[in-house]
């Protein structure tokens, strides 16, 4: 899960609590229904409980785009934004399996964060 650097929510449980008070403002990308990051990120929302629009791209590539430029806030996928990761364009809340990744240790997974038994594979 990375957000775009003008979230002021620095973990997971700060994204939730922003979310339930911005109920329905915040969006997250996905680069098209039914993609890998699309089911991961409607179960993201279920499990915190929380109301953030999806707005589905025609590929990573534009969902990441508009992630970059802040026309959406998240998007849960880490590979395809891993150099902006690296490079502070994005930032890294979470993973979503049950491990951290060894390619980005600082990331803790959802688990975590306090969502028990949350895991997804993309």
């Amino acid at each position: 899960m990375v957000v775009h650097p003008s979230v002021p929510a620095k973990t997971v449980q700060k994204f939730i609590a922003l979310a339930k008070t911005k109920s329905g403002a915040l969006n997250y990308a996905s680069g098209g229904i039914d993609m890998s990051n699309q089911p991961a990120s409607e179960l993201f929302v279920m499990a915190a409980k929380v109301r953030i629009a999806h707005l589905p791209y025609k590929g990573a590539g534009p969902a990441l785009t508009e992630l970059l430029g802040g026309q959406v806030q998240i998007m849960n996928s880490l590979l395809p934004g891993m150099r902006h990761l690296q490079a502070g364009r994005l930032r890294g809340l979470a993973v979503t399996s049950l491990k951290r990744t060894a390619a980005l240790p600082e990331i803790p997974e959802l688990v975590e964060s306090g969502l028990r038994g949350f895991e997804t594979t993309q």
